[in-house]
């Protein structure tokens, strides 16, 4: 069984993550475009229903604007889960085809590239290590594409809150947010240790999938050598080191996805501290405080999701960096070459090759053929036949 080295898939990236998402986008823009209108639709019309509490409120109290009515609240309501049952929709129709597209196009690239190589050199590593790069790193990179119009629909609907907010109370509305920037100053810290988890445990789930199909292409030489418990005991090691790297990678993740959460509850809590005496002499309503907490949530996931973003880009950059192990001795960007991957036609016919008459004699002289990247091949043969 091979020792595994944990600098050996650890190359600089040729391409940088910013550019293979973009020309993911590229490939399939009318998809991501459809997309990025639905979730801009679904995430706008998320405002409405904050406005609607608001006047709910004020209608209570006596402070609502006039011409606003119980019956107009409801219309804005009904009209808003039209909206947003149509954006669904949409969203949906144009999720699934955009990453199974683009999904498929770095799978194929990367075994296109394989293929061409030599038979002896077609893997740097163990071909479980390959199966897991063409499995969960490529699921990565396409998923985070469509992610990019999440961020945008948040940054969106946050703008609206906090003009919203604004328009009610600046003051309020600017040390409200505080909490927000403080957790997005320690996530910028953080971005070499979510870079580094991440790698550890990548590298180690590759490592124990190549154990597994090493082990299983063995099964003869195991039992012959009687070295069941051996390959048992060294299975146990290896997935002890990958336990290790995942649950640090996890739990670095969890407390700091704990605190992009918490960080909205912190801004209520000082909505709370600053509203008491503007509330009791009116100049801050019911309505506006139910705004207020109501919009918060927004900013809370819009930090939240850009917090998951800078890790996640910081991950595909390590997933990027494996694939292209994978695509030594290929151009820069032929893992994001954008070739047909045949979803909506047949494949091309290949004609049957024509293959000239049978040879009476074939004679060679000093033939020398050495395999590309490697000092293999044969020298000096002739014969005749």
């Amino acid at each position: 069984m091979s020792d595994p080295v944990l600098d050996q898939s650890v190359v600089d990236n040729r391409l940088p993550a910013w550019r293979v998402v973009l020309a993911l986008i590229a490939y399939r823009r009318k998809f991501w475009l459809w997309n990025l209108f639905g979730i801009l639709a679904m995430y706008v019309v998320a405002l409405v229903p904050g406005i609607a509490i608001k006047d709910f409120f004020d209608l209570l109290s006596g402070t609502a604007a006039a011409g606003i009515s119980l019956w107009t609240l409801v219309a804005l309501l009904v009209v808003t889960e039209l909206v947003r049952t149509v954006s669904s929709y949409i969203v949906m129709r144009s999720n699934v085809p955009f990453f199974v597209h683009t999904l498929t196009l770095l799978r194929k690239n990367m075994l296109q590239n394989i293929l061409r190589k030599p038979g002896a050199n077609a893997l740097p590593d163990s071909p479980g290590e390959a199966i897991s790069r063409f499995n969960t790193d490529a699921f990565e990179i396409s998923l985070f594409a469509l992610w990019m119009n999440n961020l945008i629909g948040n940054v969106a609907l946050a703008a609206g809150a906090v003009t919203m907010m604004a328009i009610i109370d600046p003051f309020i509305t600017m040390v409200t947010l505080f909490p927000f920037l403080f957790v997005a100053v320690i996530t910028h810290v953080a971005l070499e240790k979510i870079e580094e988890y991440r790698r550890l445990a990548r590298r180690w789930t590759g490592i124990v999938v190549g154990f597994i199909g090493e082990v299983f292409g063995a099964v003869q030489a195991v039992k012959v050598a009687r070295a069941e418990q051996g390959v048992l005991a060294q299975f146990g090691r290896l997935n002890e080191r990958r336990k290790d790297a995942a649950v640090k990678d996890t739990v670095f993740n969890q407390v700091l996805n704990s605190m992009f959460v918490n960080s909205a509850n912190l801004g209520i809590g000082v909505v709370l501290l600053l509203v008491a005496d503007r509330m009791k002499d009116g100049s801050f309503s019911v309505g506006d405080f139910a705004l207020f907490v109501f919009y918060l949530e927004f900013i809370s996931e819009l930090t939240t999701f850009v917090g998951l973003l800078v890790a996640r880009y910081k991950q595909i950059g390590v997933s990027i960096g494996r694939m292209e192990r994978l695509m030594q001795g290929a151009k820069d960007d032929a893992l994001i070459d954008p070739g047909a991957i045949y979803v909506y036609h047949d494949y091309p016919v290949i004609p049957e090759p024509k293959l000239p008459g049978p040879l009476g004699r074939l004679e060679v002289k000093d033939l020398t053929c050495i395999h590309e990247g490697s000092d293999k091949g044969v020298f000096d043969i002739s014969f005749s036949l």
